[in-house]
């Protein structure tokens, strides 16, 4: 299977990037490519023949009609370049039916007409070259919009992306770790790959690792919990709802961070490893949060080796990135860049790029004095 068209499926399966008019090509066929009876076949078994979704789901429904309307026109557009440079073969080729098809269906049904709505997507990861049930894979359902009830929790972000990419190419730190806990996990993609690639990587293992996922809005747990179970990892992670704002006053409210541990870690216990990502971005927040991977990553009695936190964010706001950071140094922590691995070869998580009016993403690594 062509590499390009590939990473084409996986786009598709993540309806990534936020328009389909977004996507480059490569890996977009050119349009005398597309054309060919051999790529348009592809379209049909690896995209039409994979798709559970088609016009189920209103978010999924827009974005797929305009990737099919784009399809249908590159088809169009290559038969008159493949014509005018004198391909006789190209007079006895027409658009694939199923694509027709498709096409007919996606436009009979209709459009939202506005801001997209929710959908399930599918992020795969592992070798372009090996068949597609080979890869690995995560499904969350969540919106299209950047704002829904009222909260940004409720769909993946840039540096959610980026994190798990890192993690992805340099496990290592999942693996050490016997306690993860994620700050801010929204529709808890970061965590589940996490947590599938502890399951990839026990070879023997039979330490039990526990992953608990964390957020403050309701709706969004929920969305959690749901993407939780859709991916059949309830027996290692878990949802519990975290404030960031018990952890600035730590003495007032340490009865509630006790009770709050004992339900998160089931009978006591604290993180190895914390992860966040796109959670810096509310300068009234950065102190709240910063208290927060204070009072985690604090020193314990009895503890094997010390907590570690990775932080992605993606710079949307200078200021915003180094007030969390001064934040965190105020509060004895000592904060690293790290460097954001990418796995090789394309054979990650699509969706990290090509986010118009965002910044780049940061990765630190936070640990106490």
């Amino acid at each position: 299977m062509d590499r390009q068209l590939a990473l084409l499926q996986r786009h598709y399966a993540a309806l990534s990037p936020s328009s389909p008019a977004l996507l480059p090509s490569p890996p977009f066929p050119a349009p005398s490519t597309l054309s060919l009876p051999a790529t348009q076949q592809f379209l049909v078994d690896r995209l039409l023949g994979h798709d559970q979704t088609l016009g189920d789901e209103r978010g999924a429904h827009d974005w797929k009609r305009l990737f099919w309307r784009r399809v249908t026109k590159g088809i169009e557009q290559g038969f008159s370049e493949r014509s005018a440079q004198g391909d006789v073969e190209v007079d006895d080729e027409e658009v694939h039916p199923d694509i027709l098809e498709a096409m007919v269906d996606l436009l009979s049904s209709g459009s939202s007409a506005g801001a997209p709505g929710t959908s399930t997507r599918v992020y795969c990861w592992g070798d372009l070259a090996a068949e597609p049930d080979q890869w690995q894979s995560i499904r969350t359902r969540e919106e299209g919009r950047l704002i829904s009830g009222g909260t940004t929790g409720l769909r993946t972000w840039q540096a959610c992306i980026a994190l798990s990419n890192h993690l992805i190419a340099s496990p290592a730190p999942v693996f050490r770790a016997r306690r993860i806990l994620e700050l801010g996990a929204g529709v808890g993609l970061l965590t589940l790959v996490a947590a599938r690639l502890a399951q990839q990587g026990q070879n023997g293992d039979d330490v039990r690792r526990r992953f608990v996922a964390t957020d403050v809005d309701e709706k969004v747990l929920e969305t959690l919990q749901g993407n939780v179970r859709t991916n059949n990892l309830e027996n290692l992670a878990k949802c519990v709802k975290l404030d960031w704002e018990l952890a600035s006053d730590s003495v007032a409210n340490a009865v509630e961070l006790q009770q709050w541990r004992d339900e998160a870690f089931e009978g006591g216990g604290e993180p190895d490893l914390i992860l966040g990502a796109d959670i810096v971005y509310d300068p009234s927040l950065t102190a709240h949060l910063a208290s927060t991977l204070a009072w985690l990553l604090q020193p314990r009695q009895g503890r094997e080796t010390a907590p570690e936190a990775l932080i992605a964010g993606t710079i949307r706001n200078e200021s915003t990135w180094e007030l969390f950071l001064h934040e965190c140094r105020a509060r004895q922590l000592q904060v690293n860049a790290v460097d954001l691995q990418v796995p090789g070869d394309q054979s990650g998580l699509v969706g990290a790029e090509g986010w118009e009016g965002e910044g780049e993403v940061r990765l630190v690594r936070i640990v106490a004095q």
